[in-house]
């Protein structure tokens, strides 16, 4: 078992990451180092002593030697050694805005000790290097169940925000690219406790944000030292709500006559299926199943 105790604070690769404290003012990301600090509120717990080495929400790794699928609802199916879910995606266009709600899922740490989830909503990383994104963490530190919040501009660090989140809490995330000022506008709401963060990012630097592609997707986060790291069982992820809108203003879901729709299939890099989603339900609502840890 992995001791997470001795880490109270978080630097990766040299240097430490900024975390921005909640309001609702939207406010820039800050660029100073800071402490993640050590807390947690009565019936929660928070997951920051393990953060160091943690990074949710990378791009989509496509699994080796699986074929696409096109499926009877017009959508294709992929197989990924690290998300499952559904992109709307469009050749050549981008999109501005994705919204959608979920909940931070009960893991079940007996079976799954020192494993992760993470739970998202986000722009880009479908087929490309960058991914605008918040959401969820959903831990077992050893056999103890441990959440928190963050947002990432992949290939950024992520930034745990010092909010209170709880198994079970509905969570609305938004991403926004404001076309005036080139940045994207990031909100994550627990809408059963009102704690929330609201930033403005740009797109890292050397990098160009494409925003090919709008996402809500489970995970098996990664690692600074071991890759991808098990996956916790979260049981169950239920999305909902999900809304996209591109680049010319078109506003619809995961499914349109504009864009393409991508279910994705969770597996391991020796085959077995890790989670998986149902079929999409009026193009905005659909559940996640977890299947097993690796």
């Amino acid at each position: 078992m992995r001791d997470f105790s001795h880490l109270t604070g978080i630097t990766i690769g040299g240097a430490a990451i900024a975390l921005a404290v909640g309001g609702l003012a939207v406010t820039p990301a800050a660029g100073a180092a800071s402490q993640v600090p050590a807390r947690s509120a009565a019936g929660a717990t928070t997951a920051y002593r393990m953060l160091p080495r943690i990074v949710p929400g990378g791009p989509m790794k496509l699994a080796r030697g699986r074929r696409t699928r096109v499926l009877a609802s017009r959508a294709t199916e992929v197989a990924s050694t690290n998300w499952a879910g559904y992109a709307a995606t469009q050749p050549n266009r981008s999109f501005r805005y994705v919204r959608g709600t979920f909940f931070v899922p009960y893991v079940d740490c007996a079976t799954t000790a020192d494993s992760f989830s993470a739970h998202w909503v986000g722009l880009d990383g479908f087929d490309s290097d960058t991914v605008e994104q918040a959401g969820v963490l959903a831990a077992c530190n050893g056999n103890t169940p441990q959440y928190a919040a963050w947002y990432e501009m992949f290939p950024q660090f992520p930034v745990y925000p010092n909010i209170t989140i709880r198994a079970g809490d509905s969570i609305m995330v938004s991403v926004f690219y404001r076309r005036a000022t080139g940045k994207f506008v990031i909100v994550l709401t627990d809408t059963s406790n009102g704690a929330h963060f609201a930033r403005v990012l740009a797109c890292p630097s050397g990098s160009t944000c494409q925003r090919a592609s709008a996402e809500a997707i489970s995970e098996p986060p990664t690692s600074s030292s071991t890759g991808i790291e098990p996956l916790a069982d979260f049981r169950a992820e239920s999305f909902s709500g999900i809304r996209v809108t591109d680049a010319t203003g078109h506003r619809g879901t995961l499914r349109s006559r504009r864009w393409g729709t991508t279910k994705i299939v969770n597996i391991s890099e020796g085959g077995s299926l890790l989670d998986q989603p149902t079929q999409l339900f009026q193009g905005m609502t659909f559940d996640n199943y977890w299947m097993r840890s690796s």
